[in-house]
């Protein structure tokens, strides 16, 4: 099993609405369920972020293509680019996914 998630070939399947099939489609779901969790400021801080530096990476992506070297991908991007902020950015896509 290890193997085959190390491969990209493992898949859990979710009980997500079929509506939702690329992770810009799960982006913006999740963040309007997220703006009503939180202020304002911290909405937008959050969302400028992630807007800049993963959704244009991801946002095509169909969430059954995404694999884990995906994610190592993007996490080798942030921290090239975003050092002081990778933490936070890989933090909030995990909750996103």
């Amino acid at each position: 099993m290890k193997f085959a998630a190390y491969q990209g070939e493992y898949r859990q399947e979710s009980n997500l609405d079929v509506s939702l099939r690329t992770f810009g489609d799960l982006y913006d779901f999740w963040f309007a369920q997220y703006k009503n969790t939180v202020r304002g400021s911290s909405y937008y801080v959050i969302k400028k972020g992630l807007d800049k530096n993963v959704y244009p990476y991801l946002k095509n992506k169909q969430l059954k293509s995404i694999t884990l070297i995906d994610c190592q991908n993007l996490i080798n991007k942030l921290l090239k680019t975003n050092p002081g902020n990778y933490v936070v950015l890989s933090t909030y896509t995990k909750k996103i996914l």
